[in-house]
Order: structure tokens, then sequence, then C-alpha cells
């Protein structure tokens, strides 16, 4: 647990000691856990909808939902860390990503789903609100003054955390991979911009296939 807090402001030391321990005692049942809470954390703070849906949906929703997110962002993602990182020069194996995965992404974003929560519960179901064209005609939902306040606060707290989060990971990639943070960057640029083609490739096809 004290790594979940040094994990802030000493990444590279904490993924460092946590892979000693992951070499040592098998933790896939305590990785997945992690992961699952981190998934739902993540699906109840980040879920919007064009109608104001119950908190109780929301909950359920992403209950259901992280099953399925959990095991591919703890396996799939991290595999995908490895994979492009070894073209860098990268010597982590597929277990190292995933500690550092989940030790510098997962538990930092527990963490922030966690100090969200009392937050959204001020703003109400109204949080999750979110019509595009209702944006585009600047319509907005009125909001108390506690909830304009909390919703403030949340919005600080989610851009800080977001930023700082990346950078955790950027360190944990580089620990892992036994390089440096900027080339983590550029195994996530890299990423992205495969994931990128893969989906316009993808839905090009779907057109096609619609279009017949």
């Amino acid at each position: 647990m004290q790594n979940w807090f040094k994990v802030w402001i000493r990444p590279r030391q904490v993924v460092a000691d946590e892979l000693k321990t992951a070499r040592e005692k098998n933790q896939t049942w305590n990785y997945l856990l992690i992961a699952y809470v981190s998934a739902v954390l993540s699906t109840f703070t980040n879920f919007s909808s064009e109608v104001v849906p119950t908190f109780a949906y929301v909950i359920v929703f992403a209950l259901l939902t992280s099953i399925v997110v959990a095991p591919i962002s703890l396996y799939v993602l991290s595999w995908l860390y490895k994979w492009v990182g070894s073209w860098l020069g990268g010597k982590g194996t597929a277990l190292d990503l995933r500690v550092a995965t989940v030790h510098t992404s997962m538990i930092p974003l527990s963490i922030h789903g966690l100090i969200s929560i009392p937050f959204i519960l001020v703003i109400g179901e109204t949080y999750y609100w979110f019509d595009i064209e209702s944006i585009l005609l600047s319509i907005e939902i009125a909001l108390s003054p506690l909830q304009l306040w909390a919703q403030n606060i949340l919005s600080l707290i989610s851009v800080t955390a977001g930023i700082w989060t990346f950078v955790l990971l950027m360190h944990g990639i580089g620990e892992a991979h036994q390089f440096s943070a900027w080339k983590s960057v550029l195994v996530v640029l890299i990423l992205g911009a495969m994931l990128l083609v893969i989906a316009m490739v993808v839905s090009f096809f779907l057109v096609i296939v619609g279009a017949l």
C-alpha cells in the first residue's frame, strides 16, 4: 500500500521494487482485481449520455463492461507497450509492462476515481449529461452554487490527475523497458497512430459494407 502513494513522486523506484516482487511471487489475481477496480471507477467517472441516466444504471454498466475492459487493458495494452517498445530497444517483458501499467496507470486512476466520487454525488446525475446539439446551442443544465463549485473543483482535479498520470505511465514504461520517459512518449505516439489507422480502415470497410 505504501507504493500506492509513493508512485506519485517516485514512479521508477516503485516499478523497480514491484518488478522484483512480481518475479518472485505470482500476482496475477491481484493485478486483475486492480485492473477491474480501475476500469469500474474510470467508467463511473467518465460515463456520458445524451439523456441523464440514474446512478444505478451507470454503476451496473460500469460493473458489467469492466469484466471485458479489465483483462484487455491489463494484458493486451501492456503487450502492445512491450511490442512497440522493443522496436526502440526496450528490454521489458510482457510481465514487466503489466507491472508498470498497473502501478503507474491503473492504481493512480483508481485513486483519482475514488477522490472524484464525492464531487460527482454532489453534482448529481446531470454530471453524465452530454448532448452535442445542446452544447452547440449553448444550452446548459442549471446547477446550484454548490454543484458548480463541485464541478469546477472536479475539473481541476481531473485535468491535474490526468496529466500527472500520463507522466507516471511514461516513467513506468521507461523503467520496464530500461529507457527514458521520452522514448515512452514515442512508444505511445506510435501505438496511437497504429490504432488510429486500424480504426480508420475498419470504419472505411464498414461504410463500404453498409453501402452495398
